[in-house]
């Protein structure tokens, strides 16, 4: 899920609602006896390329679809025909682990199951904290009370999926505080980094750790926080080695990527600015992926959002240390809302029906060669 880049007062109404509905989804997800099952035999030796060339689809939807397989081999099927490979799947701590120690891993091994017998590589967006985890009477997102927990969780998610995930992301769009509430805090949030990669190297050394995981927004009161701030918040906060790599959202729907130069705070100078504050902290080795990049047809007609995903996708090639790229979404969500934008990221409508940016993906993919 993408932090709109400026935020109206519309804008944070509509964006509390999708994160309530989000937190009631979650909320029954996780409802009923969680089952701490062994690990079901998931073997996958493919894993997301770190190259700029490598490019994927970020499925945030898929774990909500889990209960239906048929519906889970269609999304990951029409990815496949597209040329991509490469997939980015949420895994939601909150349904997952709704009691302490105890897990419900039945969506999660349906989707990595999926993608490993189509052979795809897999980036896990680890997000969202249940109920025994945060402070009472918050939100999903809100980080949990002791990062340890946080830590555990991941640990035990890269020992059940040694070779069939190969890469993890820590929370989802950290610096708004639709995503990570109550605000933006690179300190406390550099303190989950820490917590997080130990564990995951523990269980799989090769797996890369993905930080910042950041939208490309201005900075707006306790709401939102510039990612070249945050950055460099966590950088004083110790970030260093607790990562492999940082992404980005780089969304921006008025202005193609590619033509950000010289507009202020463009997605292209803030990831800029980034990669800046990595060499100066000794991090020149290591990649900025785009995580999440698309443009929904409710702001844009659909051969706008297929130029938009061209425009970016060649440009973000071109940066020396740009990693992957991931575009969001497969599907819309419903492509009637003409009310929230969130709806029609998808390169297909929800009819399944292909938008003109599908075939640009499968051009940038050698699909149609």
């Amino acid at each position: 899920m993408r932090i709109a880049r400026q935020l109206s007062l519309r804008d944070i109404v509509r964006s509390t609602i999708i994160a309530l509905i989000a937190t009631v989804a979650l909320g029954v997800t996780a409802l009923g006896s969680p089952v701490d099952r062994p690990p079901t035999a998931i073997a996958n030796t493919a894993t997301v390329g770190t190259a700029s060339t490598t490019l994927g689809i970020a499925d945030s939807d898929l774990y909500f679809a889990y209960n239906d397989p048929t519906a889970v081999a269609k999304h990951l099927d029409e990815t496949a025909a597209l040329g991509v490979h490469n997939v980015r799947l949420v895994v939601p701590w909150a349904a997952v682990e709704a009691t302490k120690g105890q897990y419900t891993w039945g969506g999660v091994d349906n989707m990595v199951n999926a993608a490993a017998a189509r052979g795809m590589g897999v980036l896990a967006v680890v997000t969202t904290t249940p109920t025994w985890a945060r402070a009472a009477n918050t939100s999903v997102y809100q980080p949990p009370t002791d990062p340890a927990d946080f830590g555990a969780f991941v640990g035990t998610l890269a020992a059940r999926y040694p070779s069939a995930v190969s890469s993890y992301e820590i929370w989802n769009e950290p610096n708004g505080a639709i995503s990570y509430a109550p605000a933006p805090d690179p300190v406390g949030y550099t303190k989950l980094l820490a917590a997080a990669y130990p564990k995951i190297k523990a269980a799989n050394s090769s797996a890369v750790v993905l930080g910042g995981v950041l939208g490309s927004v201005v900075t707006w009161g306790g709401f939102t926080l510039d990612p070249v701030d945050f950055v460099s918040q966590m950088y004083a906060a110790g970030a260093a080695g607790t990562f492999d790599a940082l992404s980005f959202h780089p969304y921006q729907s008025s202005t193609k990527f590619s033509q950000g130069a010289a507009l202020a705070n463009s997605p292209l100078n803030q990831v800029n600015d980034i990669r800046s504050l990595m060499v100066s902290h000794g991090d020149s080795a290591k990649k900025i992926w785009a995580t999440e990049y698309g443009l929904s047809t409710m702001q844009a007609t659909a051969a706008q959002q297929a130029d938009f995903i061209g425009d970016f996708v060649t440009t973000w090639r071109t940066l020396s240390y740009a990693g992957p790229a991931f575009v969001y979404t497969l599907v819309d969500r419903n492509s009637a809302d003409t009310t929230d934008a969130e709806s029609t990221f998808g390169v297909y409508t929800d009819s399944w029906a292909e938008k003109p940016a599908a075939a640009v993906v499968r051009s940038l993919t050698g699909a149609n060669a």
